[in-house]
């Protein structure tokens, strides 16, 4: 196997590498730092194109990146949708494009920079977490709550503060060793939150709108359930390291993240013919 800023680098072990690139309980397959600024185009063509412990954590977002760039595109070009329709779904398939974008790019460069440029890439791609999260809500509140407004508005605002206290955390983070837990607890908890007006939307909705999107939404939850269990977990790695440096918990944590981008997508899509007014259903003549 070789990578790094040359096609015919080898991979290393984490006792070759800087402290900043280890990995828990991933101890081969790193990649050789890079040398040279000029040599950064060798550098991704070498993480691309050949096998290290980070080639699935790219090609998992960089492969859902193509596929959330075609499902904008879709909703762009959509006849005959209501341009309120379009404007929210779309802000989710960017949100989507923006976080595996974020991703596949901080796994593709920052293992092999130095902690200063690392150490940025790997905020970006945090903020893209937190933008995938944003994009996500405003679809299901604008149209779930189009007839409730303040009661979608406040969601909406507990939504926001979630939000900035994850951005804020990812800027100036709590802990300067380990997981930033306080950051991931704010993550988690401004995701979870969609659980309460998703219960209260099912209290009024028509059954035509809770089929379209809560099981899309429901299977969301639970795909990002799953990829944070392997996300804090570090398994397979904690229990099979060599298993782990194939496919890693990260990895799986990313084809996660796909899933669940997916599945919400599903859901919202079905929207986009349907009507986003808050107009009431004209009476039979008598």
């Amino acid at each position: 196997m070789h990578s790094s800023d040359g096609m015919k680098a080898p991979l290393l072990s984490s006792h070759d590498v800087p402290p900043h690139v280890r990995q828990p309980f991933i101890s081969l397959g790193y990649r050789r730092p890079l040398r040279h600024p000029y040599r950064l185009g060798a550098a991704a063509a070498a993480g691309l194109f050949s096998w290290h412990n980070e080639t699935l954590n790219v090609w998992s977002h960089l492969l859902g990146l193509l596929w959330a760039l075609s499902r904008l595109a879709e909703t762009l070009a959509a006849d005959g949708v209501a341009p309120v329709a379009k404007a929210a779904v779309g802000a989710f398939d960017v949100s989507a494009v923006a976080v595996l974008a974020a991703s596949a790019t901080a796994h593709l460069f920052a293992p092999v920079l130095p902690p200063g440029p690392a150490k940025l890439l790997w905020r970006v791609d945090h903020v893209g977490i937190v933008v995938a999260i944003c994009g996500s809500y405003v679809p299901g509140i604008r149209y779930g709550f189009r007839c409730h407004l303040v009661p979608g508005a406040a969601y909406g605002a507990i939504t926001a503060a979630g939000l900035v206290a994850s951005m804020h955390l990812t800027f100036y983070p709590t802990e300067k060793h380990g997981r930033d837990w306080l950051r991931i607890a704010a993550l988690s908890f401004t995701t979870g939150f969609g659980l309460v007006p998703l219960a209260h939307f099912c209290t009024f909705a028509p059954p035509e709108d809770i089929r379209a999107l809560v099981p899309g939404l429901l299977a969301m939850f639970g795909f990002y359930a799953l990829g944070v269990a392997f996300f804090l977990s570090f398994v397979p790695e904690r229990i099979s390291p060599a298993v782990g440096e194939l496919v890693g918990s990260h990895a799986l944590w990313h084809v996660c993240i796909v899933a669940a981008l997916w599945s919400w997508d599903v859901s919202v899509s079905r929207t986009l013919a349907r009507d986003w007014s808050c107009e009431p259903a004209p009476s039979a003549a008598g």
